[in-house]
Parts: structure tokens; C-alpha cells; sequence
């Protein structure tokens, strides 16, 4: 399966995997800080691919890589963020197959701890520490 980009900017790159059975979507948060405006421009493209995947019939993983992330997130990004999950739960549920969150950092962790205190994932999630890892996870999960 080749990458291709989806959607780029200064904060996210996104990137996708297609199978005939389903497809990747890669966030790769490209540096530590973001302005407000950059993240209403992220949370829109996240929501816009879900509801495209959902309309089209298409299941998805997610694969958040985050390792730039070295600091505490602003809760008001975390409140957006679990603001478009809730909005879109049922979309998750007919969609997404499972999320993993590459690096498992202490600040990562209490980030997640937060987003979920707020919100209740519909799906599983995993913390691993490589994309190979995700991977080789995700594909003994589809053999």
C-alpha cells in the first residue's frame, strides 16, 4: 500500500494507506506548538475524512503520532477535540476500527488520561511506540 497525502499544514501532516478492505489515516503532528486557528483547521480535516470514510462506506484506522508532542496540550484544544468526537460518535461507530497513539510519554499519557475523563472511546485504542508497531499490530488483526 503506498501513502498518499491527504492534507497538509504547518501543525499535521495526514496521510492514508488504502486496502480494499480499509484504510489508514496517519496524523502526524509536526510540531509542539499550535495556534488556535491551526487547530480549528485540523479538527475540521479529521471531521471532514470521517464523515467521507462514514458516507462512502469505508472503515478506517487511525495512528496518531504525537512524538513531537513534549508538553502539555491547552485544555481548550482537548475540549475541541472531544467536542468533534462526541458530534461524530455515530460516525466512529460505523467507521473507525481502532486508534493507536504513537509514543507512550508520560506527557502523552496524561493527555489521553484528560481526553478521556471527557470522552469515552466507542473503539479500542493502543499505545505503542512505532508506526512498525501499530502496524504489525493492525495487520495480525486482519489476517
Amino acid at each position: 500500500m503506498d501513502l498518499i497525502v491527504y492534507h497538509r499544514n504547518d501543525l499535521i501532516l495526514y496521510e492514508i494507506e488504502k486496502s480494499n478492505m480499509f484504510e489508514i489515516i496517519y496524523l502526524r503532528v509536526l510540531k509542539d506548538k499550535a495556534t488556535e486557528e491551526e487547530i480549528k483547521l485540523n479538527i475540521d480535516v479529521l471531521e471532514s475524512y470521517i464523515e467521507n470514510r462514514v458516507s462512502n462506506d469505508k472503515c478506517f484506522y487511525l495512528i496518531y503520532d504525537v512524538e513531537k508532542i513534549k508538553k502539555l496540550v491547552p485544555l481548550k484544544y482537548i475540549y475541541s477535540v472531544v467536542k468533534m468526537f462526541k458530534k461524530n460518535t455515530e460516525n466512529l461507530k460505523k467507521g473507525l476500527i481502532k486508534t493507536f497513539v504513537i509514543n507512550s510519554s508520560k506527557t502523552i499519557i496524561n493527555v489521553s488520561k484528560i481526553v478521556f475523563s471527557l470522552y469515552t472511546p466507542i473503539r479500542p485504542y493502543e499505545f505503542v511506540k512505532t508506526i512498525e508497531e501499530a502496524k504489525e499490530k493492525l495487520f495480525k488483526l486482519n489476517n
